[in-house]
């Protein structure tokens, strides 16, 4: 059996590490369960489901960290012929630039989850402003232009942030449809929540992360599933461009 011994330093940095992340996927998993909107959110409404061409459908997929999952993710809606939206962190764009390009060379949109995944209701005015600039910056170094689109964090959001993502031209994207994949419940769950709930217009949250593999296993089946219901999965970009909403 292999033991690993570390000095008393490293075990301290790898505990906090550990109660942090542990604690973000909490935070996260409460904010997206509940669906809540914190007070004050007013008019500036984010977009949760979009008009325009009949019988669409917008996938999303957030991405957080890793490569594997997001370019099986990639070929799989390539074989189908399907179109998404990214939410991409700015350093998942800095460490994968080639996955930025080839998105958007093959027709998805990318849009930006912020610099780093924390909830910016929380933040001051200037604050979410560096978040999102920094992220955008990254995009562009990624060779991508700059984004049309933002998802704030676990779906948390106020006026606050929905004014500063606006007065840098990006539009706030939420979901009407979860997917519910982040809680890994199968394949094929994953896949008949999707398609119990989805119809045109809807947008649904879904992700593509490493740790998302399940998400990659139930694609064939939900993209199938839309297409017999008459649903084409679109990127927002082209979907808005006609849009009244």
């Amino acid at each position: 059996m292999l033991i690993l011994r570390f000095d008393r330093s490293v075990r301290r940095r790898l505990v906090v590490s550990l109660i942090f992340f542990g604690s973000l996927l909490l935070v996260r998993g409460a904010w997206e369960l509940s669906g809540a909107v914190p007070a004050g959110a007013g008019d500036l409404a984010p977009l949760r489901e979009v008009a325009g061409r009949p019988q669409a459908v917008v996938l999303t997929f957030n991405i957080t960290w890793g490569r594997q999952v997001p370019e099986a993710v990639l070929d799989r809606l390539a074989a189908a012929n399907a179109r998404a939206v990214f939410f991409v962190t700015g350093p998942w764009a800095q460490a994968n630039p080639d996955l930025v390009r080839r998105m958007l060379a093959e027709g998805h949109d990318v849009g930006t989850l912020g610099n780093t995944v924390v909830s910016l209701t929380a933040s001051p005015p200037d604050r979410i402003a560096a978040e999102l600039e920094a992220a955008g910056a990254e995009l562009r170094r990624a060779g991508a232009p700059a984004p049309r689109f933002f998802r704030p964090p676990g779906g948390a959001y106020d006026d606050r942030v929905v004014a500063a993502a606006r007065a840098l031209g990006l539009r706030t994207v939420l979901w009407s449809v979860d997917g519910r994949d982040w809680l890994n419940p199968g394949s094929d769950v994953i896949a008949s929540t999707v398609l119990a709930a989805a119809r045109q217009g809807s947008i649904v949250l879904l992700h593509a992360t490493d740790g998302s593999r399940q998400t990659l296993e139930a694609l064939p089946a939900l993209l199938r599933g839309l297409r017999e219901r008459g649903l084409e999965p679109l990127p927002l970009s082209e979907l808005l461009d006609t849009s009244r909403t």
